[in-house]
């Protein structure tokens, strides 16, 4: 099954990322492959990403930026 995760990357969390990037990569494998929130968490909490949308391929999904509409 092709699952999309679209996250958000706080770029005021970027020194954490660079810091700590096996770690960071770490979290990051295991809340994709798990889709667990609490991993999610992790990663929000200490690296600023955070899961806006997880959804099968066929789904339709757009992303509102500005007011301009996105279709995924």
């Amino acid at each position: 099954m092709s699952i999309r995760t679209i996250v958000e990357f706080n770029h005021d969390y970027l020194c954490n990322i660079t810091d700590d990037q096996p770690t960071f990569l770490w979290k990051l494998r295991e809340a994709l492959n798990s889709n667990d929130d609490a991993a999610w968490d992790i990663l929000s909490t200490y690296f600023g990403v955070r899961r806006i949308s997880c959804h099968h391929h066929s789904d339709d999904r757009s992303v509102l930026i500005n007011k301009r509409e996105i279709k995924l």
